[in-house]
C-alpha cells in the first residue's frame, strides 16, 4: 500500500525524490513515530515498490491542504 499524500512533508515537487527531508514536521503527536513512517515509506519509493506522483499533482495537493488549514 503507497501512502501519497505523504510526499508534501518529505519531497519538494521541484526537486522530486533526490532529496527527502525526515522528521521535518510538527506533528501532534510524537515525532519519533513518524520519522519511522516517513523513512519506512521512503525506502519504498527508493526500491520501486511505490512511486510519487507528478510534479502537477503534488503542486495542487499542497494548494489543497494549505487552503484547507486556513
Amino acid at each position: 500500500y503507497c501512502i501519497m499524500q505523504m510526499f508534501h512533508t518529505v519531497f519538494s515537487p521541484e526537486i522530486g525524490k533526490s532529496l527527502a527531508m525526515i522528521g521535518y514536521i510538527q506533528p501532534i503527536g510524537s515525532l519519533i513515530e513518524i520519522s519511522e513512517i516517513q523513512a519506512q515509506w521512503l525506502g519504498m519509493i527508493i526500491t520501486g515498490r511505490c512511486t510519487l506522483p507528478s510534479k502537477l499533482v503534488m503542486k495542487e495537493r499542497i494548494i489543497k491542504d494549505k487552503v484547507r488549514r486556513l
